[in-house]
Protein backbone atom coordinates (compact mmCIF):
# COMPACT_ATOMS: atom_id res chain seq x y z
CA UNK A 1 0.00 0.00 0.00
CA UNK A 2 3.06 2.35 0.68
CA UNK A 3 3.63 2.62 -3.41
CA UNK A 4 0.18 3.34 -3.64
CA UNK A 5 0.34 6.19 -0.92
CA UNK A 6 3.44 7.69 -1.86
CA UNK A 7 2.27 8.19 -5.76
CA UNK A 8 -0.85 9.78 -4.27
CA UNK A 9 0.51 12.34 -2.06
CA UNK A 10 4.23 12.73 -4.15
CA UNK A 11 2.67 15.67 -6.37
CA UNK A 12 2.05 17.73 -2.88
CA UNK A 13 5.08 16.31 -1.39
CA UNK A 14 7.15 20.38 -2.10
CA UNK A 15 3.55 22.08 -1.16
CA UNK A 16 2.66 20.94 2.02
CA UNK A 17 3.27 24.66 3.42
CA UNK A 18 0.48 25.37 1.26
CA UNK A 19 -2.02 23.22 2.12
CA UNK A 20 -1.48 22.45 5.80
CA UNK A 21 -3.87 24.92 7.72
CA UNK A 22 -4.21 24.01 11.19
CA UNK A 23 -4.36 26.80 13.21
CA UNK A 24 -4.34 28.08 16.67
CA UNK A 25 -3.03 30.58 19.15
CA UNK A 26 0.75 30.80 19.32
CA UNK A 27 0.25 33.14 21.98
CA UNK A 28 -0.79 30.08 24.48
CA UNK A 29 2.31 27.73 24.42
CA UNK A 30 4.12 31.21 24.93
CA UNK A 31 2.14 31.88 27.81
CA UNK A 32 2.19 28.29 29.29
CA UNK A 33 5.35 27.63 28.37
CA UNK A 34 7.75 30.22 27.66
CA UNK A 35 7.70 28.74 23.61
CA UNK A 36 8.33 30.74 20.71
CA UNK A 37 6.82 29.41 17.84
CA UNK A 38 8.29 30.35 14.39
CA UNK A 39 7.48 29.83 11.55
CA UNK A 40 5.98 31.77 8.11
CA UNK A 41 2.73 29.11 7.77
CA UNK A 42 1.25 26.69 9.89
CA UNK A 43 3.37 23.53 8.58
CA UNK A 44 6.27 25.46 9.85
CA UNK A 45 5.10 26.78 12.94
CA UNK A 46 3.88 23.13 14.13
CA UNK A 47 6.61 21.80 13.70
CA UNK A 48 8.61 24.23 15.61
CA UNK A 49 5.33 24.00 18.10
CA UNK A 50 5.83 20.23 18.56
CA UNK A 51 9.69 19.97 18.00
CA UNK A 52 9.52 22.29 21.13
CA UNK A 53 7.03 20.18 23.14
CA UNK A 54 8.40 17.04 22.71
CA UNK A 55 11.87 18.66 23.54
CA UNK A 56 10.20 19.89 26.96
CA UNK A 57 8.57 15.99 27.24
CA UNK A 58 11.81 14.40 27.12
CA UNK A 59 13.14 17.18 29.99
CA UNK A 60 10.45 16.57 32.34
CA UNK A 61 9.71 12.97 31.86
CA UNK A 62 9.90 12.54 35.79
CA UNK A 63 7.15 15.63 36.34
CA UNK A 64 3.92 13.78 36.23
CA UNK A 65 2.71 17.51 36.91
CA UNK A 66 4.41 19.30 33.91
CA UNK A 67 3.58 16.53 31.53
CA UNK A 68 0.07 16.71 32.42
CA UNK A 69 0.35 20.33 31.56
CA UNK A 70 1.84 19.62 27.66
CA UNK A 71 -0.49 16.80 27.60
CA UNK A 72 -4.07 18.91 28.45
CA UNK A 73 -2.68 21.81 26.12
CA UNK A 74 -1.55 19.81 23.06
CA UNK A 75 -4.69 17.74 23.30
CA UNK A 76 -7.15 19.48 24.52
CA UNK A 77 -6.24 23.24 22.75
CA UNK A 78 -3.96 22.51 20.14
CA UNK A 79 -5.46 19.28 19.12
CA UNK A 80 -9.25 20.80 19.54
CA UNK A 81 -10.34 17.76 21.84
CA UNK A 82 -11.91 19.82 24.57
CA UNK A 83 -13.53 16.80 26.24
CA UNK A 84 -10.39 15.43 27.13
CA UNK A 85 -10.21 14.40 29.94
CA UNK A 86 -7.26 11.24 30.86
CA UNK A 87 -3.94 13.36 30.56
CA UNK A 88 -2.89 10.77 33.55
CA UNK A 89 -3.94 7.67 32.00
CA UNK A 90 -2.37 8.40 28.70
CA UNK A 91 1.28 9.92 30.34
CA UNK A 92 0.98 6.80 32.50
CA UNK A 93 0.45 4.05 29.62
CA UNK A 94 3.17 5.48 28.06
CA UNK A 95 5.81 6.71 30.31
CA UNK A 96 8.52 4.00 29.62
CA UNK A 97 8.90 5.02 25.95
CA UNK A 98 9.06 8.84 26.12
CA UNK A 99 12.26 9.30 24.06
CA UNK A 100 12.86 5.71 22.82
CA UNK A 101 14.13 6.07 19.25
CA UNK A 102 12.31 2.55 18.46
CA UNK A 103 9.00 1.15 19.12
CA UNK A 104 9.58 -0.97 21.80
CA UNK A 105 8.52 -4.74 20.55
CA UNK A 106 5.40 -6.22 22.08
CA UNK A 107 4.34 -2.50 22.23
CA UNK A 108 0.24 -2.74 22.28
CA UNK A 109 -2.18 0.36 22.13
CA UNK A 110 -5.83 0.18 22.57
CA UNK A 111 -7.74 1.85 19.41
CA UNK A 112 -10.47 3.85 21.99
CA UNK A 113 -8.83 6.96 21.93
CA UNK A 114 -6.46 6.89 19.57
CA UNK A 115 -6.98 10.40 18.32
CA UNK A 116 -6.04 11.83 21.71
CA UNK A 117 -3.42 9.29 23.05
CA UNK A 118 -1.46 9.70 19.29
CA UNK A 119 -0.77 12.91 19.75
CA UNK A 120 0.48 12.70 23.33
CA UNK A 121 2.83 9.89 21.70
CA UNK A 122 3.92 11.90 18.78
CA UNK A 123 5.52 14.38 21.03
CA UNK A 124 6.72 11.79 23.79
CA UNK A 125 8.27 9.31 21.13
CA UNK A 126 8.54 11.73 17.41
CA UNK A 127 11.22 9.68 16.04
CA UNK A 128 8.45 6.81 15.22
CA UNK A 129 5.20 8.10 16.41
CA UNK A 130 2.77 10.62 14.97
CA UNK A 131 -0.92 11.30 15.12
CA UNK A 132 -3.79 8.82 13.72
CA UNK A 133 -7.23 10.29 13.80
CA UNK A 134 -10.31 10.52 11.44
CA UNK A 135 -8.83 12.56 8.33
CA UNK A 136 -5.73 10.24 8.67
CA UNK A 137 -7.74 6.81 8.51
CA UNK A 138 -10.00 8.67 5.75
CA UNK A 139 -6.83 9.77 3.33
CA UNK A 140 -5.51 6.33 3.97
CA UNK A 141 -8.87 4.78 2.96
CA UNK A 142 -9.76 7.23 0.01
CA UNK A 143 -6.37 6.31 -1.44
CA UNK A 144 -6.92 2.46 -1.27
CA UNK A 145 -10.43 2.76 -2.62
CA UNK A 146 -9.17 4.81 -5.97
CA UNK A 147 -6.43 2.54 -6.24
CA UNK A 148 -7.97 -1.03 -6.36
CA UNK A 149 -9.29 -1.51 -2.85
CA UNK A 150 -7.24 -4.62 -2.63
CA UNK A 151 -5.57 -3.66 0.63
CA UNK A 152 -7.21 -3.93 4.69
CA UNK A 153 -9.05 -1.28 5.43
CA UNK A 154 -7.95 1.29 8.55
CA UNK A 155 -10.58 1.70 11.34
CA UNK A 156 -11.72 4.84 12.13
CA UNK A 157 -12.45 7.32 15.15
CA UNK A 158 -14.66 9.39 15.29
CA UNK A 159 -14.93 12.73 13.36
CA UNK A 160 -16.79 15.51 13.35
CA UNK A 161 -15.89 17.03 9.69
CA UNK A 162 -19.20 17.18 7.77
CA UNK A 163 -17.11 16.22 4.43
CA UNK A 164 -15.54 13.14 5.75
CA UNK A 165 -18.86 12.10 6.79
CA UNK A 166 -20.69 12.82 3.74
CA UNK A 167 -19.23 9.56 2.09
CA UNK A 168 -18.43 6.50 4.16
CA UNK A 169 -14.90 5.42 2.12
CA UNK A 170 -15.35 2.43 4.53
CA UNK A 171 -18.61 0.78 3.45
CA UNK A 172 -17.58 1.46 -0.27
CA UNK A 173 -14.40 -0.37 -0.13
CA UNK A 174 -16.20 -3.36 2.27
CA UNK A 175 -18.66 -3.57 -0.92
CA UNK A 176 -16.31 -4.18 -3.51
CA UNK A 177 -14.61 -6.95 -0.36
CA UNK A 178 -17.57 -9.03 0.52
CA UNK A 179 -18.23 -12.35 -1.67
CA UNK A 180 -21.20 -14.00 -1.31
CA UNK A 181 -20.10 -16.90 0.88
CA UNK A 182 -19.25 -14.45 3.53
CA UNK A 183 -20.46 -14.18 7.15
CA UNK A 184 -22.87 -11.18 7.31
CA UNK A 185 -22.69 -10.69 10.68
CA UNK A 186 -19.98 -7.70 11.69
CA UNK A 187 -17.43 -8.88 13.26
CA UNK A 188 -16.57 -11.75 10.66
CA UNK A 189 -16.56 -8.79 8.08
CA UNK A 190 -14.08 -6.92 10.19
CA UNK A 191 -12.09 -9.65 11.44
CA UNK A 192 -11.80 -10.16 7.29
CA UNK A 193 -11.06 -6.82 5.78
CA UNK A 194 -10.23 -4.24 7.90
CA UNK A 195 -7.05 -3.97 10.06
CA UNK A 196 -7.75 -5.07 13.60
CA UNK A 197 -8.05 -2.40 16.20
CA UNK A 198 -5.53 -3.77 17.91
CA UNK A 199 -2.91 -3.57 15.34
CA UNK A 200 -4.14 -0.31 12.86
CA UNK A 201 -1.47 1.81 14.66
CA UNK A 202 1.29 -0.65 14.38
CA UNK A 203 0.38 -1.12 10.87
CA UNK A 204 -0.29 2.63 10.00
CA UNK A 205 3.18 3.27 11.75
CA UNK A 206 4.82 0.73 9.45
CA UNK A 207 3.23 2.16 6.24
CA UNK A 208 4.27 5.63 7.01
CA UNK A 209 7.67 4.55 7.57
CA UNK A 210 7.99 3.02 4.19
CA UNK A 211 6.46 6.33 2.75
CA UNK A 212 8.81 8.18 4.00
CA UNK A 213 11.59 6.12 2.74
CA UNK A 214 10.03 6.20 -0.82
CA UNK A 215 9.01 9.66 -1.07
CA UNK A 216 12.38 10.74 1.19
CA UNK A 217 14.68 8.17 1.36
CA UNK A 218 14.62 8.04 5.28
CA UNK A 219 12.02 6.91 7.98
CA UNK A 220 12.37 10.34 9.29
CA UNK A 221 9.74 12.10 8.21
CA UNK A 222 7.05 10.54 9.04
CA UNK A 223 5.17 14.01 10.55
CA UNK A 224 5.79 15.54 6.92
CA UNK A 225 3.19 12.07 5.98
CA UNK A 226 0.79 12.44 8.65
CA UNK A 227 0.56 16.23 8.14
CA UNK A 228 -0.11 15.44 4.19
CA UNK A 229 -2.81 12.77 5.48
CA UNK A 230 -4.52 15.39 6.87
CA UNK A 231 -3.86 18.26 5.33
CA UNK A 232 -5.74 16.54 2.24
CA UNK A 233 -8.48 14.89 3.59
CA UNK A 234 -11.55 16.83 3.14
CA UNK A 235 -9.86 18.62 0.06
CA UNK A 236 -8.46 16.49 -2.38
CA UNK A 237 -9.38 13.33 -0.79
CA UNK A 238 -13.19 14.04 -0.97
CA UNK A 239 -12.55 15.61 -4.09
CA UNK A 240 -11.22 12.39 -5.23
CA UNK A 241 -13.80 10.12 -3.74
CA UNK A 242 -16.45 12.15 -5.37
CA UNK A 243 -14.88 11.89 -8.92
CA UNK A 244 -14.52 8.12 -8.55
CA UNK A 245 -18.11 7.65 -7.76
CA UNK A 246 -19.77 10.06 -9.86
CA UNK A 247 -21.02 9.30 -13.48
CA UNK A 248 -18.81 10.78 -16.22
CA UNK A 249 -20.88 13.75 -17.84
CA UNK A 250 -21.11 13.84 -21.24
CA UNK A 251 -20.09 17.48 -22.81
Amino acid sequence: MEKCIAAVLEPWRDGLALHYQWSFDVNVPLEKFDIVVEGANWWEKTLSLKRQLAERVSIYRDNAVELRRVANYFIQVWGGIGRFDKATDVIDQFAEVIGVDLMPNGCRFAFDGISSWSKWLSLACPRWACIYDARVAYSLNVINYVSGGSFKIFPSPEGRNSRLKMIDVSTLLLAGKIAPSDSIEPEALRDRYFWPRKSAYQEYLAIVSRVSKIMWGDAEHLQNIEMLLFALADTFMYEKMIGSITPKRVA
